[in-house]
């Protein structure tokens, strides 16, 4: 059940795209919203923003989900499950740690209403999912290409949501959101110093061009009504989920500073 809000602010919906470690910055983000009392009744994520997303609506706190990735260390990642599945990231670790905040819950049962976006490889396009089990759906928005094997989940294939997906603004306005504040971490930074020829950046960086091509349609098309970009610092690599605290911290100030803008639209 959505908690009632005043009658003075707008219903509010967060959308938040994707950056591995970077999204910490949406928990400082979240923490100041909530320290301003705005209320946020609609989430949706994909990828990293997935996970953050949907711890939150979950029902964990800010220090609950902070804790939760800086558990996130390389043996969730890397290991013998992952060289058995024929990619670079396994997946089962990381249901298993997911699973330990949310348990078995399903994405149509979480305290605020919330859904995750993934890719679905059979139909080569965006998809939404308001329910099944909560911690696989993230794992599933979350398999990055290559780095990942695809995620079957009730006999859909699915990778990575930022491959195809936008803020869905006209989605979450159908579902009765007056007003959709989007999320983006920097996922960029100065490409003049990346190693470009390194095996990770040779499989995100395609990945990264895609998905920012896809961004810059889907605001033209259908805009955010403000939008919080390069939140974060594009420096940390996407797995330093140990400097979480850090990112957090930089998102807080950085959504202070916006957070005129925000009251305006509100």
């Amino acid at each position: 059940m959505t908690k009632k809000i005043a009658k003075s602010q707008k219903i509010l919906a967060l959308s938040m795209r994707g950056g591995g470690a970077r999204t910490g910055a949406y928990l400082g983000a979240l923490k100041a919203l909530e320290e301003q009392k705005i209320e946020v009744s609609m989430l949706i994520g994909s990828s990293g923003g997935a996970y953050v997303a949907g711890l939150y609506a979950a029902g964990l706190t800010i220090d609950q989900i902070l804790e939760h990735m800086k558990g996130n260390t390389r043996r969730h990642y890397f290991g013998i499950n992952s060289i058995r599945g024929r990619a670079l990231i396994g997946d089962n670790k990381r249901l298993r740690h997911i699973n330990k905040a949310v348990r078995d819950i399903d994405i149509k049962d979480t305290k605020k209403k919330f859904w995750i976006q993934v890719t679905n490889l059979g139909t080569q396009s965006s998809e939404i999912l308001s329910k099944g089990n909560l911690a696989k759906a993230i794992v599933a928005s979350g398999a990055l290409p290559i780095l990942m094997r695809p995620i079957e989940l009730d006999g859909c294939v699915y990778i990575d949501g930022d491959v195809s997906s936008g803020f869905a603004v006209k989605f979450l306005k159908a579902q009765g959101a007056d007003l959709v504040l989007g999320l983006s971490c920097s996922s960029y930074g100065d490409q003049k110093k990346k190693d470009h020829f390194s095996l990770v950046n040779r499989a995100v960086e395609p990945f990264r061009i895609s998905q920012k091509i896809i961004r810059e349609m889907d605001q033209k098309l259908n805009p955010v009504d403000l939008l919080l970009d390069n939140l974060g610092d594009s420096e940390i690599r996407i797995w330093d989920y140990a400097r979480s605290e850090e990112v957090m911290q930089k998102g807080y100030v950085q959504t202070m500073e916006k957070m005129d803008e925000i009251k305006k639209v509100l």
